[in-house]
Formats: C-alpha cells, structure tokens, sequence
C-alpha cells in the first residue's frame, strides 16, 4: 500500500507514537527502549531523555509540517518502495530514518547497522501494537555487508536509497549498491558535525544555566551523531575571561556527567581518550599558554586561541570531550570553519542573531537552535541539508 492514504494513515500512526512516548513508563515507551542500553551502549538516563526529546520533535504537528514543506515544492505522491542504511551512532538516529520515508507514505526496507538493529525492531514493534498496516509498511532485513544476495533484495524494486552513516561507511555501501545494479536516487548523508557558538554579552547573562545546557549537548549522547556539541566557539572575549569560561564549562561538564553518566560501551573509548588527552597534554606544555587542557574521569576540555593547537581535535573530537575555541572575532570565526562548509548539521547559538545567521549562510549550516537542544530536532526541518521527504516522493507536476 503506498498511495496518498498510506501517507495520511503514517501521519496518524506515527503522531500517536509520539504522543505515546511522551508519556513517562507508558507501555509503548518501555517497549521503544527495550534492549536498547545492551544494544546502543548507552546509558538508561541517556536513553530515556533522547527518547523524550524525539517524541517532542515528531509529534503530529511537526510530522504534518514536514508533509506540508514537501507539498510546498508541488503536489505529490509516494514514491513507492526506499531502501534505507540506518545509521549506528543512535537508535533515535535509526528510528528517524525509516520514519522519514514512511511519513511519505512508501514501503521501507530497512538495513540496520550491524550490531544496532534493536531500535528498528522495536520501533516496528510499536507501529504494529498502533496500526498494524503502518507497520506491514516497514521491513528490517539483517545481512552481513558482503552479502550481495542481502543487498539485492534490500534494492529490488526500489526508487530511492538513504544511505546514513560516516564518509567511508556511505562509500562501502555505494560499492556495494553498484556491485547488485543499483541505478536509481540517492540519498546521501555522510559524516558531519555540531557546533555552538556564543559572545561574552549572551555567556554572562545566560550565567550556569547556559554552560549546563551546552555541557548536555555534549554528554547526552556520549558525544556520537551529528547533532551532538563537539566545539564551542566562544566570541570576543578577553585572555582573562576566555580562562574564566573554561573554567566554568569545566565545572558544568562535571555536573552533566553526573545526570547523563557514561554508557557501557563508552569504556571502549578510554584508551582513545587517554591517546588524545596525552597528545594534547604534550601540546600545552609547547603552546606557552595557547591551549588549556582540563580532564575529567570521563573525558576533558580543552581551550585553545587558535585552532592549530588543536591539531586532529579540531573542529571537535566526539565522545565526551570538549573544545572550546576562543576566536577574536566573527570573521575569523568563518575563516577557520570554512572547510567544513555544508558539513556543519546544527549550530546552537547564543550570540547576536545578525551575526548567526550570516554565519549560517556563509557555512550553509541547514539547523539553528538554543543550547540545550541540540538532541531535539524536529522532523519538518531536517539537519542533513535535505529538505523533507526530499528524494522520497514523486512530485505530479514533474511527470509526463
């Protein structure tokens, strides 16, 4: 079933998840987190929050948006079948993905990654206690990634293929899409980072409260996928207030670690950690006062006035580490983010708006928010550079 009454029967099934999870022990909430601490590697607090903040986001109002800024482009109509490679960093990462095209009304096959597929059977576990013909929509196929029989028929018959996941992850699967005969969209989204940026006026009148939030952005999620805070960027400040504000967020990480405690599977970052934190330990002594180097049991902060002191840390090392950068001003601020140009997702801002949304053009940053919600996008405004079910819909005016 994939028609323009699928789409609207999607609208209703998924809105009623999102309700549903909103609701604190519901039955669908347990359900959704199942397995997920053992699967994911994160921890149980961690989870539940992400949890929460997705329902926020994909609610029915935000799902009917996305529909609604797809038909803004022309009317249309699904697709058909999409085949999708689910990301591994999160399993809200996971869940979104197969939502996307199935809010478009199409049939969703679904190739989790190797080791996450939990997520994905719970969501369509959920969808079936909620309206069994949304969740007949969607199909998980486990195969290993040499497995050219798998790949074939996760492609067969289909007319898009999302691929999500890190650069050289996208190009495995690329090879092995070719290599089954895939001809038909794409849709790509490979690796790409988060930033926040703020100016001395914002940090002393926004005070703990603004350091705990960016300090949540940076933890929640033990640091993995897009959206999770990777560097700071900290405007106009004086040497001796830049020290000051290290100093500060240094203290507001502690307090984060402290609600969102490091997962299971963050132990096997440790001795990357402790690698990075050495080098870096090496770096200050060299910089003469440059680079500042604060650690923690779960990870450190480092503040730097010039990105080279940095080294491989720059734009932000992931995991439960933390740059923060201190630039004189807000060219300079473009100058050194400019490589990374359309690879920025979110860039959660506390600093003069004019200046923000400059920045956000010039680096074509597709997601602004506060800090404190970077964890929480909304389905109709896509952090990838993709507008809404873009690649996953057939517009009627296009076709001849």
């Amino acid at each position: 079933m994939t028609s323009p009454a699928a789409a609207n029967l999607a609208l209703l099934c998924l809105g009623t998840l999102a309700e549903q999870l909103a609701v604190p022990g519901s039955p669908l909430q347990r359900q959704m987190l199942a397995g997920l601490e053992q699967d994911s590697g994160l921890h149980p607090a961690s989870l539940l929050r992400l949890t929460q903040l997705f329902a926020k986001g994909y609610s029915s109002r935000q799902l009917a948006m996305a529909q609604r800024r797809a038909g803004a482009v022309g009317p249309w109509q699904p697709l058909g079948t999409v085949a999708v490679v689910a990301p591994g960093n999160l399993p809200v990462a996971a869940w979104q993905a197969a939502i996307e095209p199935l809010l478009a009304g199409n049939a969703v096959r679904v190739r989790p990654s190797r080791g996450h597929q939990r997520a994905l059977i719970n969501l369509q576990g959920a969808l079936a206690a909620i309206e069994p013909r949304v969740a007949r929509q969607l199909s998980v196929l486990e195969f290993d990634r040499d497995d050219r029989r798998g790949w074939q028929m996760l492609l067969n018959q289909a007319r898009c293929l999302a691929i999500h996941g890190s650069d050289a992850a996208v190009q495995a699967v690329l090879g092995h899409a070719a290599a089954a005969g895939w001809a038909g969209r794409l849709r790509v989204q490979g690796e790409m980072r988060s930033l926040a940026v703020i100016d001395a006026a914002h940090w002393q009148r926004g005070g703990q409260r603004l350091l705990d939030q960016l300090a949540d952005d940076a933890l929640l999620a033990d640091g993995r996928g897009c959206m999770s805070l990777r560097t700071v960027v900290a405007v106009g400040l004086a040497p001796d207030h830049a020290m000051e504000l290290h100093r500060q967020l240094h203290e507001a990480l502690g307090r984060a670690a402290v609600r969102w405690p490091a997962g299971p599977a963050d132990a096997t970052a440790g001795l990357q950690r402790q690698l990075s934190a050495q080098a870096l330990e090496m770096q200050e002594l060299l910089a003469d006062g440059a680079l500042t180097l604060s650690q923690r049991a779960d990870g450190w902060l480092a503040t730097a006035a010039h990105p080279s002191w940095l080294g491989d840390s720059w734009p932000g090392p992931g995991g439960r580490d933390l740059v923060l950068w201190t630039a004189p001003d807000w060219p300079q601020v473009q100058l050194r983010l400019q490589p990374w140009r359309g690879r920025i997702s979110t860039l959660a801002a506390a600093a003069d708006s004019e200046q923000v949304q400059r920045l956000q053009q010039e680096l074509a940053i597709p997601r602004l928010c506060r800090p404190g919600q970077m964890q929480a996008p909304s389905a109709d405004r896509s952090a990838d550079g993709h507008a809404p079910l873009e690649g996953m819909v057939r517009y009627l005016d296009r076709l001849r």
